[in-house]
């Protein structure tokens, strides 16, 4: 890692691309009556969004994780779960390819609350040896 703003040669044209995961934020969502969903999405166009059910479905952006955007489908990345558990967690500790929009969620469908903690990981490439960035402490929350 090389500080707070993360740099990374474009697999496409030497171009330096910025890898910087610091808008990936804690989601809460609290709700009664139906289910509730918080979680995080990193997209391929490289942007990262809140996800929360009581909004009706509803997204709000929070920041971009690769810029340019289109160079996002070029990176890996891998979570780990350090407390809690998740509902949805497409890379359970593997590392992924964001050729993909990623969606990791925490909901609970009974009265209480559940959480999840998480660390992200970005990496130039597929064997998770080239680390680029990454963000700890990472917590969703749905309440119900």
């Amino acid at each position: 890692m090389i500080g707070a703003a993360q740099f990374a040669l474009c697999a496409f044209g030497g171009a330096q691309d910025v890898i910087n995961i610091a808008s990936a934020v804690s989601v809460t969502d609290a709700i009664g009556g139906v289910n509730a969903e918080a979680g995080l999405e990193f997209r391929n166009d490289g942007t990262i969004y809140q996800y929360t059910l009581s909004d009706g479905v509803g997204y709000s952006f929070l920041g971009t994780w690769c810029t340019p955007g289109a160079s996002a489908v070029n990176y890996y990345m891998k979570s780990t779960v350090t407390a809690g558990s998740l509902s949805t967690d497409p890379s359970a500790g593997a590392v992924i390819a964001m050729s993909s929009t990623r969606l990791w969620k925490r909901n609970r469908t009974i009265a209480g609350t559940a959480t999840g903690t998480i660390t992200f990981y970005v990496y130039s490439d597929s064997g998770g040896t080239n680390q680029l960035d990454t963000k700890a402490g990472i917590v969703l929350t749905a309440t119900k």
